[in-house]
């Protein structure tokens, strides 16, 4: 089975006279389009296994799992929480 995935470009011209947008629908026969999957503070606080105050500690100082901000909410990828524990097994064991 086919899979369409649309990609979208926006490029800023370098002259300052606009942007330029690009769409296209590419088919890429017999994958798996996986969607991503965000959590919010206390799922990813769960799914970490730390409280969630360390979580807000670490999204400070910016040392913590990736993080998007749908509108006014922040919201945690779940394969980049994954990665982070994966690359820092210290930060996120529990004495």
């Amino acid at each position: 089975m086919a899979v369409p995935v649309t990609l979208a470009v926006e490029l800023r011209l370098p002259s300052g006279r606009g942007i330029h947008r690009e769409q296209a629908v590419i088919w890429f026969p017999d994958i798996m389009v996986i969607a991503p999957t965000l959590l919010t503070s206390d799922q990813a606080a769960k799914y970490l296994n730390v409280a969630r105050p360390l979580l807000e500690n670490w999204s400070r100082q910016k040392i913590g799992p990736q993080l998007a901000k749908v509108g006014s909410r922040i919201r945690y990828d779940r394969i980049g929480s994954k990665a982070f524990t994966t690359s820092n097994p210290r930060l996120t064991q529990r004495l």
